[in-house]
């Protein structure tokens, strides 16, 4: 099992990347691979991070409006 001991480095939480219109209630296929794809590779292997998380939140659920 990993604890937090283990992680050691640069830690990044991956943002969500949506196409145009991503946004509506009844939209589909919303994930833009492209971009995701070079996003983590540019994370990786320029940046230099260590721990890469995809899911999650910042927290920001506590602002939403019912």
């Amino acid at each position: 099992m990993i604890t937090s001991n283990d992680l050691k480095g640069i830690m990044t939480m991956m943002p969500a990347f949506t196409k145009k219109d991503g946004d509506r209630m009844n939209a589909t296929d919303t994930v833009d691979t492209d971009e995701l794809a070079r996003t983590v590779d540019k994370i990786i292997t320029d940046d230099g991070c260590n721990v890469l998380t995809t899911t999650g939140s910042f927290g920001e659920y506590h602002c939403r409006a019912e």
